[in-house]
Formats: C-alpha cells, sequence, structure tokens
C-alpha cells in the first residue's frame, strides 16, 4: 500500500517502523555509493535505471535480506515470517511497489537533505 493510501495514523507508524530499516540501508556506503552514481550523457534512462537494479540488488539482498523483509513487512502488514514464506513474486512486487512511492521516497530524501544542510 503506498504512503498516499494510508490514513493519517496508519502513515505515521508505517513511518516510524520503516524508519530503523531505511537507516540501516542509507548506513551502507557501497548502496549510498551506488545510488550517487551518475547516469552517462548518452546513456538510455532505463538502462541506467537496469545497470543500477543489478549492480545494488545483490547487496541489498546479500548484506540486508532481513531489512528487506522489514520494510516489506511495515508496508504490507505482514509478518516477518509471512513475508519471508511468500512467493518471490509478491515479494519483488511489493519492494517495486515501495521504491517507486514517490511519497515515501520524498520523505525520506527530504528528510535527509534537511540533516545534512544543518
Amino acid at each position: 500500500m503506498k504512503l498516499s493510501q494510508m490514513s493519517t495514523d496508519k502513515a505515521l507508524d508505517c513511518l516510524a517502523a520503516l524508519t530503523p530499516y531505511i537507516e540501516k540501508l542509507i548506513e551502507d556506503e557501497e548502496i549510498l555509493d551506488i545510488f550517487k552514481s551518475k547516469k552517462a550523457e548518452n546513456e538510455a534512462q532505463w538502462l541506467f535505471g537496469l545497470k543500477r537494479m543489478l549492480t545494488i540488488l545483490p547487496q541489498i539482498i546479500g548484506k540486508h535480506k532481513e531489512t528487506v523483509f522489514g520494510i516489506v513487512s511495515v508496508v504490507s502488514g505482514r509478518t516477518l515470517e509471512e513475508v519471508a514464506e511468500q512467493s518471490i513474486i509478491t515479494t519483488l512486487f511489493d519492494f517495486k511497489e515501495i521504491v517507486n512511492d514517490k511519497d515515501l521516497i520524498i520523505f525520506f530524501t527530504s528528510s535527509a537533505a534537511s540533516a545534512q544542510s544543518e
């Protein structure tokens, strides 16, 4: 479920529960370096996105599998055990929906930008 589709009460609970998981990801310098990479001038956006995804996926899965489970669990309303047992297609779909949730991304990136400027 997207942040914008949640009630204020549920969204605030969701953001509070997501914060420790997001913190684990942004503390990983290798992941941050991948996100900081720039698209080559003549490179198609979809190709750049695919390359970034293929580079970051092993990092996230290898070092942060429980973090992914936690993020999907919080947003989907399922338990960690349910996420671990569901089909990989369901988990990937849920995770893709989460990373494409503009409101959620804006919240965490604007918070990070505010903290950096202080």
